[in-house]
C-alpha cells in the first residue's frame, strides 16, 4: 500500500509541475503577444484567468511530491 501512495504521490507531482511549467510558457507568450499588439485586455486575461489556474496546479503538484516524500520514509525531517 506504501508504494502505491509513492507512485500516485511521485505521479501527481510529474503531471503538477509539468502543466505549471507548460502554463508559465503560455502567459509568458500571453504577456509578449499582449505587449506587441499593444492589447491590454489580452495581458489581463491572462493575469486574471490564466495564470491562477497553473499556480493552482503547481501547488498540488507540490502536495503530490510531499506525499511522495513522507510515504517513502526516505526524508530527513523526522523526529526520532
Amino acid at each position: 500500500m506504501r508504494k502505491k501512495i509513492e507512485k500516485f504521490g511521485r505521479t501527481l507531482f510529474s503531471v503538477g509541475i509539468i502543466v505549471a511549467l507548460g502554463g508559465s510558457g503560455i502567459v509568458f507568450l500571453t504577456l509578449l503577444i499582449s505587449v506587441v499588439l499593444g492589447n491590454q485586455d489580452l495581458a489581463v486575461f491572462a493575469r486574471h484567468d490564466l495564470m491562477p489556474w497553473f499556480i493552482r496546479s503547481a501547488a498540488i503538484g507540490l502536495v503530490g511530491g510531499l506525499i511522495s516524500i513522507y510515504a517513502s520514509g526516505k526524508h530527513h525531517l523526522t523526529i526520532d
